[in-house]
């Protein structure tokens, strides 16, 4: 079954981290249908702009221009606009990245609507028969239901904790985290947290830093660029 998954980046750090993963995807054209949607939550268009050309993506297939506000207005906006681009491309797999409010936003987005079908009823089914194989450690906790009406949800970076509740990202790591039927996380750390707070260990995998493969395709890119001496000779010449 080919995956048509809907990859959402928001901010500028989580270009970086979609880059990777998007390529990957496109590598597979037989297994992945990737779609990917830019919130506008970084709203500087040539900001972005920068970041697609440098990272090597497309343009978005989806922009849901949504640009500043209060935690709350953003966060609702961006649901708003969401909600329709779901009923329209009707994804298997909805994959965010990081703890910006464009992750809750589009994962609470893609939990809550109920889109059922033959497609994704079979795509459930086989997610559970794979669960099944997974040996998780033994537990008093009950297995949670899934809505086999929903798309799936990804999510990369799950299990970064600061166990600090000022932060609006840590209100956002937990929340996608508890919503989230598939978990890739950096490390044992990581996977501790989710365990500790009673999430399914099958959903659990260990996949490492994303970021260090943005790093390891751009080094030489980086290396190569002549950025520091520009500045340098930009400023000598204000002196």
């Amino acid at each position: 079954m080919k995956l048509k998954v809907l990859n959402v980046v928001g901010t500028r750090p989580n270009f970086m981290k979609i880059a990777p993963i998007y390529e990957e995807m496109k590598k597979h054209p037989a297994a992945f249908e990737p779609i990917l949607v830019h919130t506008g939550q970084h709203y500087d268009a040539n900001m972005s702009k920068v970041f697609f050309e440098d990272l090597e993506l497309p343009q978005p297939d989806i922009y849901l221009g949504v640009g500043s506000g209060s935690h709350a207005r953003q966060t609702a906006e961006m649901m708003k606009r969401f909600e329709p681009q779901l009923l329209e491309h009707k994804p298997d797999m909805i994959l965010v990245v990081g703890d910006v409010n464009s992750t809750l936003a589009c994962a609470l987005t893609a939990k809550k609507l109920l889109m059922p079908s033959k497609r994704l009823a079979q795509l459930w089914q086989r997610f559970e028969v794979a669960l099944q194989r997974r040996q998780p450690p033994p537990t008093h906790r009950p297995s949670r239901v899934r809505s086999r009406a929903t798309p799936m949800l990804a999510h990369v970076e799950a299990g970064e904790r600061s166990f600090d509740f000022s932060m609006p990202e840590e209100i956002n790591r937990v929340e996608t985290d508890v919503l989230s039927d598939l978990l890739f996380t950096t490390s044992h750390d990581s996977d501790h947290h989710l365990l500790a707070e009673g999430i399914d260990a099958r959903t659990i995998f260990r996949v490492g830093n994303v970021m260090i493969d943005a790093l390891q395709r751009f080094i030489k890119k980086a290396a190569d660029s002549q950025i520091l001496q520009e500045l340098n000779r930009a400023r000598l010449g204000h002196l």
